[in-house]
C-alpha cells in the first residue's frame, strides 16, 4: 500500500480514538442520537478491530508518526474501556493491548534515535524538519518527504510554502543525497531502530 496512504489511515484511526477515548470525550454529545445512529461503544469496538486488522510493522510506524493525535495513554483508556464494560473478548483487547505495544516501541525508537544523532540538514524534510526516505523537490524550491507533501495534498492541492497550486506532476523525485545513496540511509539511527523493530518486535495476531 502506498505509504502516504498508510499514514492518512493511521492519522484518521488516531483521531477517532483521541474522540472517544481522549480528553474531549465528555464534551461529546449528538442530539437526537438513535436518528443519527450514534453509537459509540460500537464505534469504539470496530475502531480496535480496525487497529487489530492492520497490525504490521509498517502500520505500526505510521500510528507512532502521527504527531498531531497519537498518545500511547490512548489505547491504554480504550482498552480498559472494553475491558470493563466487557464490551470485547479477553482475547480480542489482549491483541489490542499487543498492537498498542509494538506502536509505542516504534514511537520510543524513534524518539531515542532522534536525540542519539543529528540528520544532516540536506535529508531533513523542510515542511516537517523530519529525515526523508522519498525527497522531491516542489516548485517554490522546498525539498520535503514524498509522503508529506502528498498527505497535504489529499485536503489541499497548494505549495504549503506559496499557496500556489500545486499537484503530484510538479514534482520533482529525487533531488538530494539521501535519494541517491540509499546504502547512507542504513547508517542513521532513526531508520536502523525501525527496522529492528520492524524484524524483532512482537506480531499482532487478529481474527
Amino acid at each position: 500500500m502506498d505509504e502516504a496512504l498508510v499514514s492518512r489511515i493511521a492519522n484518521m484511526l488516531n483521531c477517532y480514538l483521541d474522540a472517544l477515548a481522549g480528553p474531549r470525550v465528555e464534551r461529546l454529545q449528538v442530539r437526537k442520537a438513535r436518528d443519527y445512529n450514534w453509537n459509540p461503544q460500537m464505534l469504539l469496538e470496530q475502531l480496535s478491530d480496525i487497529y487489530r486488522f492492520l497490525a504490521h510493522p509498517r502500520f505500526y510506524e505510521a500510528v507512532a508518526k502521527d504527531q498531531r493525535y497519537y498518545k500511547h495513554e490512548l489505547f491504554v483508556k480504550a482498552a480498559d474501556i472494553l475491558a470493563e464494560r466487557e464490551w470485547r473478548s479477553r482475547d480480542l483487547i489482549a491483541q489490542f493491548r499487543e498492537f498498542a505495544a509494538n506502536v509505542q516501541q516504534c514511537a520510543i525508537a524513534e524518539s531515542e534515535a532522534a536525540a542519539a544523532e543529528e540528520v544532516p540538514e540536506e535529508f531533513l524534510d523542510a515542511l516537517l524538519y523530519e529525515m526523508m526516505l522519498d525527497p522531491v523537490r516542489l516548485p517554490s524550491g522546498q525539498i520535503v518527504d514524498r509522503a508529506t507533501i502528498t498527505r497535504h495534498l489529499f485536503t489541499d492541492p497548494t505549495d504549503p510554502f506559496t499557496r500556489l497550486p500545486l499537484s503530484e506532476t510538479d514534482l520533482v523525485p529525487g533531488t538530494c543525497a539521501l535519494a541517491r545513496d540509499s546504502s547512507h540511509r542504513a547508517g542513521f539511527p532513526r531508520l536502523t531502530a525501525m527496522r529492528r523493530i520492524s524484524r524483532g518486535g512482537t506480531q499482532g495476531t487478529h481474527r
